[in-house]
């Protein structure tokens, strides 16, 4: 992806995460991780998934 200049977003990470959970490819999870720390996107992932919590209290 990143070789033909895709730069994911949050679906993406949404998508491919499970499916390295699931094949047991920690290495790969722990890139993928690392990778949308540094580009911000698992704060806004975050900040949905709290909003989402209160809402559910």
């Amino acid at each position: 992806m990143l070789d033909q200049s895709f730069e994911p977003d949050e679906a993406t990470v949404v998508s491919v995460l499970p499916a390295c959970a699931h094949w047991g490819a920690v290495d790969v999870g722990k890139w993928i991780h690392s990778y949308t720390d540094s580009k911000g996107l698992l704060q806004k992932v975050a900040s949905v998934e709290e909003f989402t919590y209160k809402l559910e209290l």
